[in-house]
């Protein structure tokens, strides 16, 4: 082991710097301050939960879907759906907490599955 800092150990510092730099900050400035701390966390967050597979994941699914392989009635794609979107909604979002987070519920008229649309107060 070696003492170098990792590369989600590097954008952490650098974000808990620029955040402390933003609340010296007014206006324009501390906005966009705030913009560059909440995107180091998005790539920190990507980097910490290897996404790479999630997105490779996520081509495979798309691609099978163009080429008919697959389609709404096949076996688990609704599960997969559900934990690819869960995935990048904590990378996204991570403080985002709702009990109606993708609880979707089958519509027995179409044999399709919607989901809710509310969105909790945070």
């Amino acid at each position: 082991m070696n003492g170098d800092p990792s590369a989600t150990e590097i954008l952490a510092a650098i974000a808990d710097w620029l955040d402390a730099q933003a609340k010296q900050m007014a206006g324009r400035d501390a906005y966009f301050a705030r913009v560059a701390v909440n995107a180091l966390g998005i790539v920190g967050r990507e980097l910490a939960m290897s996404v790479g597979g999630s997105a490779n994941a996520n081509a495979a699914l798309c691609a099978a879907l163009r080429a008919g392989t697959i389609d709404e009635t096949t076996p688990g794609l609704f599960g997969d759906l559900k934990a690819l979107a869960r995935h990048q909604i904590a990378i996204d979002q991570p403080h985002y907490r709702s009990p109606t987070l993708l609880n979707l519920e089958t519509d027995s008229s179409h044999g399709h599955r919607s989901g809710s649309r509310d969105r909790a107060e945070s």
